[in-house]
C-alpha cells in the first residue's frame, strides 16, 4: 500500500462519512430535550476526529500532509454545512461551522504535538 493511500484514505472516509451523515434528514424534533450547546459539542468531537486523521497524514507523509488534511476537514465542514441549508429538516449555521474548525484545530494541534518525534520511516 502506498504511503499516500495510507495517509489520506482514513481521512476520506471520515470526510464521506460525514457528508452521508449531514445530508440525512431526519426527524431532529427529539433532541430538543438536550442540553443548550450539546450541537456545538458534537460538531467539535465529530471535527476532532478528522483533525486527528489530518494528524495522521502530517505524520505519514509530512507537515504539508498534514495542513493540506486539515484545510480538507475544514472544507469538509464548509461543504456539509452548504449543502445542510438545502434540505428541507436542515439548516446551514455558521457557529457549527465555527465549531467543526475550532474542534479539528485544537486536537489537529494537540495530536500532531504528541506525535513530534515519532514520524514513519519511509521504507
Amino acid at each position: 500500500m502506498s504511503r499516500g493511500l495510507l495517509a489520506f484514505a482514513p481521512l476520506g472516509l471520515w470526510a464521506a462519512a460525514v457528508l452521508v451523515l449531514g445530508g440525512l434528514e431526519l426527524d431532529w424534533d427529539g433532541l430538543a430535550s438536550l442540553p443548550s450547546g450539546w450541537d456545538k459539542a458534537a460538531h467539535f468531537v465529530m471535527y476532532g476526529v478528522g483533525g486527528l486523521l489530518a494528524a495522521w497524514a502530517g505524520r505519514v507523509r509530512g507537515p504539508r500532509a498534514g495542513l493540506l488534511g486539515l484545510l480538507l476537514v475544514l472544507s469538509t465542514g464548509a461543504a456539509d454545512e452548504l449543502h445542510q441549508g438545502m434540505l428541507a429538516t436542515r439548516q446551514s449555521d455558521f457557529w457549527d461551522w465555527t465549531a467543526d474548525g475550532v474542534g479539528a484545530g485544537v486536537v489537529y494541534l494537540v495530536a500532531r504535538r504528541l506525535m513530534a518525534g515519532e514520524a514513519i520511516e519511509s521504507t
